[in-house]
């Protein structure tokens, strides 16, 4: 009697995984991006885009101030920086695609450090969007060991 039941289970279980999986990727904004070099993308939730709601901008604000304070501090390295409003980051390095499903980290504003040859590193929020201003330089400095971001308030 209890066998039905288990094989029931298995069955419904792996539906219902798959449901809430295609149920994200179906309300979710994908953009897509190439890279050639050292690359900074910084990304924020899509619904925050065009807001005037005083936490959207703020939120926002921060992370292109973080994004401002990186690039200061990495000079005189080259690294180009792209900014996004999605829940899903898929970048192509040559013939790689690497996807990224940054509308669960955190409170979906942060950023993909990443360079042709080598595994990226995230960087996201989760004390608010504000912790972005010292969270990317370090991370910075952690990825390319750029010494200058190393103490970035």
């Amino acid at each position: 009697m209890t066998y039905p039941s288990l094989s029931y289970l298995g069955f419904c279980l792996p539906l219902l995984v798959t449901f809430q999986v295609d149920a994200f990727a179906a309300g979710s904004v994908k953009k897509e991006t190439s890279i050639f070099g050292p690359t900074i993308i910084t990304f924020a939730p899509p619904e925050t885009e065009g807001q005037k709601n005083d936490s959207s901008i703020e939120g926002v604000t921060h992370t292109q101030y973080a994004m401002q304070d990186t690039a200061k501090c990495l000079r005189p390295k080259k690294v180009a920086f792209q900014f996004w409003f999605a829940d899903r980051l898929v970048i192509r390095s040559g013939k790689t695609r690497i996807k990224f499903e940054v509308g669960q980290l955190g409170q979906g504003f942060g950023a993909v450090l990443i360079e042709p040859g080598r595994s990226a590193k995230v960087v996201h929020s989760e004390d608010g969007p504000s912790t972005l201003k010292w969270l990317l330089p370090h991370a910075a400095f952690e990825y390319w060991h750029a010494k200058e971001c190393e103490s970035v308030d």
